[in-house]
């Protein structure tokens, strides 16, 4: 069964990498190293680029408005989710569906472990060498070096 799974994956990662460049040619740069299912998009003007040796683990997500920038030798988990731009807020009367977006250009260093469920929002840089814990949304700049983790206090109380 392990062996039908790699052939399968395999096929998988050649048939989307051609479907990404023939549909967003020389907008994505990609590594092979991603497991299915694998979202990658990219606007008229949207630019991703992604270092040698970074592996994408299942369920990733990568949208570019403006653009990504990922290093080498990065290691994202499962359901790891990196845009780089966010739709209009304004209660105006018009649907947010219909209101523009804003971009911000995100970079993620070398070397960066991003734990599963992890979102990286619009305009962020990810130094070199960092953990981003499971479940945490990065939505400012993270220095080198550093490991980020939301603070959760759970709270447990007897059901009557």
């Amino acid at each position: 069964m392990e062996f039908v799974e790699r052939v399968a994956t395999w096929f998988y990662v050649r048939g989307k990498l051609a479907f990404l460049a023939g549909r967003f040619p020389g907008q994505i740069n990609m590594t092979k190293a991603f497991r299915r299912p694998f979202y990658c998009r990219v606007s008229d003007k949207g630019v991703i680029n992604v270092g040698e040796r970074t592996s994408f683990n299942y369920g990733c997500v990568l949208i570019a408005h403006e653009r990504i920038e990922i290093g080498r030798g990065c290691l994202f988990g499962p359901n790891v989710h990196v845009y780089d731009f966010d739709h209009g807020m304004s209660q105006n009367g018009v649907m947010y569906r219909d209101q523009p977006t804003t971009t911000g250009p995100v970079h993620i260093g070398d070397n960066v472990w991003l734990g599963a469920n992890v979102v990286v929002l619009k305009g962020v840089t990810i130094g070199d060498n960092v953990v981003i814990a499971a479940n945490s949304v990065v939505c400012k700049d993270v220095p080198a070096n550093t490991l980020v983790h939301e603070k959760r206090n759970l709270v447990y109380r007897e059901l009557q």
